[in-house]
């Protein structure tokens, strides 16, 4: 699971693995999934022949004024531009009568290198080229192309609908949802397969190529804004663009499938790659794109069709990682001008330009998109070839809202939108109201680079559709770095002249501050001290100040409720209380043996523990005998724990031949090391005989000697046992001990170390796994999942094969939740690699020896570097009942946590997660409030403290504990450890009524006299309930 992430401003030139035959399996069986069905394919061949020859013979008497945009709604026809008819209407062009003529050529692609992901929908794309009489010598001026091209392909919906009656015949947005420049799509009810017809003048008709340069002016602002007539003459690069795509789209894409063709892997490849870009939502990146940047590579050799497939992708995200954007790309003649290169540059992020060098194929794509995704193919890259991530890498959708740390949701109302677009700066080059909230959101991404590019590494903006038609929602995803919460911004040291643009970005707002290297620098400040709300704020202020927009149209959503986790300071106080115990006890001398190693092992440490103040002394009632205090007559105290710490001894050879005698020796040497502590730092230090208590700083330790002699005498009996004849060594008495002593001292231990440096490593680990522990418990299913089982789950969702570790607790809870929702754990085992140390064939012999003992594994199987066979730490735990029911729990959770992020108003996500169904259960046996200890656990430490506190002392927990013992065979209960003041009962379905066994009476009863069934005696059993649980059960209300 240590995998180095390579830097994001280095280039990426990695060896990689080999093509292994698992990985080679999982690319074909994606390439068969990716083929359509032959009968579907024969089936839209043909009508994708019969709607050519229906286009190119077809006569239509529909003839009208091309400014009239309302005439095809009397045929049940919106025309695209109806909502622009004022806009279309100022227009002039030569030819003014729109008529039908035929097209002056229709070319069918059944097969195009654009369309490689349609597995079950079949597409066949046919290329249209309009008319040259349809257009005027200047019609590419304002909206006359696409008020023309739309009533083209509304005569053509008039003709197919006519000609198809059983096929759907509708308008569909061009690339990125373009409602101006739509195509046509063919669909019928079976879902087999479509027709996606595109349209589009020849250069002849319209114009050149090159009068639709970035820095020509073809849509006049007048035009669709009648206030604004300053603006003419202002170059319209995005526009330009949209029109070009129509006109050149299907060069491209003739050229690129004509290349591809007969080079079968080099398909399969771009498939995987389009796949892996789909997965992610990266739209922007679209298959035209994709598909000239691989033929591209394979101009350039980078990549040739006789190379194996994953060479070719490693290669494909290589060349990614390392595109350089500041010069351009793709198959523009070498003798184009410098001053279109340079207005290309200028006004694109990302350039890559087709074969006549004016349309920009990847105009659509951002700056902040593309430094996202080199980001994710990095990691990609790491795994690449790796079978186990295949899924991962090209076939699991990756949701936005999992993808990123942070979330702000910006709302626009129609007023924000209309003060938003009095702006004259945000209505050139466009057209709608879609297009004006683009080039609001490119100029608001530009000014948070600006103001806390430093906070983040990547940033990616998605849109909501809201029910409110007249509202514009954004949701804007971050992933940050460790300056993100820093309360100050800042600037460039006050003498610089940048300091006077580091004022005006601020709006004069900044202040001077010194610091100790003696630099007096401009900064804004934001707080007193670090706050993960500090961003927020800068937000506020850009929309405030560089936009007139109010403060409340952002909030921030990816805010976690603290009553799901202990504070920082009280770990702080733990590790520190620990720090200086391991010091004392180091450096311990007079003892009949040294101290060699100290290991804390536990929970507390890591800071994995929701209410981690139950360690620390905080009650002093209760009389004190032996400096201990014992119970109060009427009063239970707070529950204290203890943090569990293993020592071992340096070797000796004296501790005698039998376990018990080992024993009696280490409750001498607790004694020995108690009266040190005492005597010489004061602590108090209780021995007990398999335990030293010690309180430290006001927390309570609990040392355990840890022999290596205990370990060699179980061995020793156990080779004793089977030197005898026995069989089954393992079952026996002798077997158990030796097996559980090494679970809990031996694997037990390296697998708590290894966590322990893990949540040294993430810095939201910790408080991820008490979320996790909290919310299990509140819904009733304490230790359903084992504790280290948990653990190892919230560690394998920190490390995703593509997604870097999360960094706030609420985006790491949701990680959480969709692995435990996505994983089939019955038919995959969940791997935590710890060490790194496993290779292609190891896992593929884990995986194999996992399938043959899949029947006798737990229903969670988890295999890590101490477990291979993975059911160790699962072992008693979740069943397959609490499984089921913990995903459906999670798949709840999950769309609670979306709605936080969909709906106009934040969740309350604290009540939405604590809130418990408690109908689902039989009968609920109440608590005595007194009883409930765990609740409320205050970091509040003694002044002066005189006796170790009553130790692990859990009414409730040891009510549990009985009542399984007595009624597991009839009921199954459920409870709420951190302060949960009833316990759920659900009787066994198949214990309701059994065959009539003498056996069964004691808990049965026969309903009539020589009945062949026995009911279930639930009243006997509650009533058996109430008297183990006097003075602790207040009562039991029956729900069924």
């Amino acid at each position: 699971m240590k995998r180095a992430h390579p830097d994001e401003d280095d280039d990426v030139s990695l060896p990689g693995k080999l093509m292994t035959n698992a990985f080679r399996l999982q690319c074909e069986d994606a390439e068969r999934e990716r083929q359509p069905d032959a009968n579907a394919v024969a089936k839209w061949e043909e009508l994708a022949r019969k709607v050519a020859a229906t286009l190119k013979g077809v006569k239509l008497k529909h003839h009208c004024e091309y400014k009239d945009v309302d005439f095809w709604s009397k045929r049940g026809i919106t025309h695209p531009l109806l909502e622009h008819a004022g806009a279309v209407e100022k227009t002039t062009s030569s030819v003014l009568t729109f008529e039908w003529k035929a097209p002056k050529e229709v070319t069918i692609l059944s097969e195009s290198a654009i369309d490689l992901l349609c597995s079950n929908c079949f597409t066949i794309n046919i290329l249209v080229t309009l008319p040259d009489s349809l257009f005027g010598k200047r019609d590419y001026i304002n909206l006359i192309y696409p008020a023309k091209r739309a009533h083209y392909m509304s005569g053509s919906i008039v003709a197919l609908r006519k000609a198809f009656c059983d096929f759907v015949v509708d308008f569909v947005p061009g690339f990125a949802d373009d409602k101006l420049f739509p195509n046509l799509q063919i669909t019928d009810s079976s879902g087999s397969g479509k027709i996606l017809i595109h349209f589009g003048a020849s250069e002849s008709a319209l114009a050149k190529p090159s009068r639709f340069s970035p820095n020509v002016s073809n849509l006049r602002a007048s035009s669709i804004y009648g206030n604004i007539t300053s603006k003419d003459e202002e170059a319209t690069p995005y526009y330009n663009q949209r029109i070009l795509r129509t006109i050149l789209e299907s060069v491209v894409i003739r050229r690129v499938s004509a290349e591809l063709r007969h080079k079968e892997t080099v398909t399969a490849a771009l498939a995987l790659v389009n796949r892996w870009f789909t997965c992610r939502g990266y739209y922007e990146f679209d298959p035209i794109f994709l598909a000239c940047f691989m033929v591209k590579l394979l101009e350039e050799n980078v990549v040739v069709k006789q190379q194996d497939l994953l060479t070719l992708l490693r290669n494909f995200f290589v060349a990614i990682v390392n595109w350089d954007i500041s010069s351009p790309n793709g198959f523009h003649p070498n003798d184009l001008e410098d001053d279109v290169i340079s207005a290309h540059l200028a006004s694109f992020p990302v350039v890559f330009l087709d074969h006549s060098g004016y349309w920009n194929i990847a105009s659509g794509i951002s700056k902040e998109s593309l430094v996202l995704v080199k980001a994710d193919l990095s990691r990609s890259l790491l795994v690449l070839g790796d079978c186990l991530a295949f899924d991962t890498l090209f076939l699991e959708r990756h949701h936005f809202f999992s993808s990123f740390d942070h979330y702000f949701r910006l709302e626009l109302t129609s007023e924000n939108l209309t003060t938003l677009f009095k702006a004259p700066d945000l209505l050139v080059d466009t057209v709608d109201e879609d297009d004006r909230l683009a080039k609001f959101m490119s100029k608001f991404m530009k000014r948070i680079h600006e103001c806390f590019g430093e906070r983040f590494d990547n940033v990616q903006v998605n849109r909501l559709r809201h029910e409110k038609q007249s509202n514009a929602t954004y949701l804007i995803g971050f992933r940050t770095k460790r300056e993100w919460s820093n309360p100050i911004t800042v600037g460039p040291v006050a003498t610089e002249p940048a300091s006077k643009d580091f004022r005006s970005l601020w709006k004069e707002k900044t202040q001077l501050r010194k610091f100790a290297d003696a630099r007096i620098c401009e900064c804004m400040v934001w707080a007193e001290a670090t706050s993960e709300g500090v961003p927020h704020s800068i937000l506020q202020f850009i929309l405030v100040n560089h936009f007139g927009l109010p403060a409340s149209c952002i909030s921030w959503r990816s805010i976690f409720p603290s009553g799901f986790s202990s504070p920082k300071s009280v770990n702080t106080k733990i590790t520190s209380a620990f720090a200086g115990l391991s010091a004392i006890l180091r450096s311990a001398k007079g003892l009949p043996l040294m101290i060699t190693n100290i290991h804390g092992i536990s929970p507390y440490l890591r800071d994995t523990e929701p209410c981690a103040a139950e360690v620390l002394c905080r009650i002093d009632q209760g009389q004190i005998e032996n400096e201990r205090r014992l119970l109060a007559q009427r009063a239970v105290p707070p529950y204290t724990g203890c943090v569990t710490v293993h020592i071992k001894l340096e070797y000796s050879g004296k501790w005698g031949d039998t376990i018990a005698g080992v024993r009696q020796l280490s409750a001498a040497f607790y004694i020995e090391i108690g009266k040190y502590l005492k005597a010489k730092h004061g602590l108090i230090a209780i021995p007990t005989v398999d335990q030293l208590f010690v309180v430290k700083d006001g927390v309570v330790f609990k040392l355990v000697l840890v022999l290596d002699k205990v370990l060699k005498l179980l061995e020793q009996r156990v080779a004793e046992v089977k030197a005898s004849g026995a069989t089954k060594i393992e079952m026996s008495a002798e077997g158990q001990r030796l097996t559980a002593w090494k679970k809990q001292f031996v694997n037990e231990a390296l697998l708590q170390a290894s966590l322990h440096s893990f949540a040294t490593k993430h810095s939201t680990y910790g408080e991820t796994v008490q979320i996790m522990k909290k919310w299990l418990s509140i819904h009733f299913m304490t230790d359903a999942i084992p504790p280290l089982a948990l653990e190892m789950v919230v560690a394998a969702a920190f490390e995703h094969p593509v997604l870097p570790p999360p960094r706030t607790s609420l985006s790491a809870f949701r990680r959480v939740l969709q692995l435990i929702v996505r994983h089939n754990w019955t038919a995959r085992p969940l791997f935590v690699d710890f060490d790194n140390a496993w290779n292609e064939e190891e896992i593929a012999k884990l995986e194999s020896n996992f399938v043959k003992m899949r029947p006798v594994l737990a229903p969670m199987v988890i295999i890590t570097n101490e477990d291979p066979v993975g059911s160790k730490w699962t072992r008693d735990g979740p069943t397959p009942l609490m499984l089921k029911r913990i995903i459906a729990l999670a798949t709840s959770t999950l769309k609670v946590l979306d709605m936080n992020y969909e709906n106009e108003k934040r969740v309350d996500i604290e009540s939405a997660l604590s809130s418990v169904d408690m109908s689902i259960y039989d009968a609920i046996i109440e608590i005595y409030p007194k009883m409930v200890v765990r609740k409320d656990a205050k970091d509040e430490l003694l002044q002066n403290i005189k006796a170790l506190p009553v130790m692990n002392f859990d009414p409730v927990e040891e009510l549990v504990y009985e009542l399984n013992a007595h009624f597991q065979h009839v009921a199954l209960f459920f409870w709420n450890r951190y302060g949960g003041d009833c316990i759920g009962l659900k009787w066994k379905p198949h214990e309701l009524e059994v065959p009539a066994k003498i056996s069964r009476c004691c808990s049965h009863f026969s309903k009539s006299p020589g009945a062949s069934n026995l009911l279930l005696n639930k009243e006997e059993i509650l009533e058996g309930i109430r008297i183990l649980g006097r003075g602790i059960v207040k009562d039991i209300q029956c729900i069924t």
